[in-house]
């Protein structure tokens, strides 16, 4: 089971949400917000609560950040496993850059909300 959390109230977000679930032709992941029900059974509270932080529950294990975001491209498949070549750089750098763009993206992405396509609700567990 793989299920990506994200920030249910910010744009970028759900526009990767949205291109997850179109690069997703074997409807591997599906997808939950942090603020929902889901997220508190499946994820400790410190997680929860950081809003700032796309996280990654795959097969029982969980996975932050910049790690959260490699493993999704390359549980995608195709050319998008290689990805795996951003293992490379250290942690902390690829956490920096993550970082730098999740706390910017409400001032980019101005507004709260899209509308999902119908099959796209329906991988959603809240």
């Amino acid at each position: 089971m793989r299920i990506l959390f994200i920030d249910g109230d910010c744009l970028l977000c759900q526009e990767i949400v949205r291109i997850v679930f179109f690069l997703d032709k074997k409807a591997v992941f599906s997808f939950a917000p942090l603020q929902g029900q889901h997220a508190k059974v499946k994820l400790p509270a410190q997680l929860i609560a950081d809003l700032d932080t796309v996280v990654l529950y795959k097969d029982g294990n969980i996975l932050t950040k910049s790690d959260a975001a490699i493993e999704v491209l390359c549980e995608l498949g195709a050319i998008y496993r290689m990805a795996k070549i951003f293992y490379i750089i250290p942690k902390f750098i690829r956490d920096a850059l993550y970082m730098l763009v999740s706390r910017n993206r409400k001032k980019i992405f101005k507004r709260e909300t899209c509308l999902y396509s119908p099959e796209l609700q329906k991988r959603f567990l809240n």
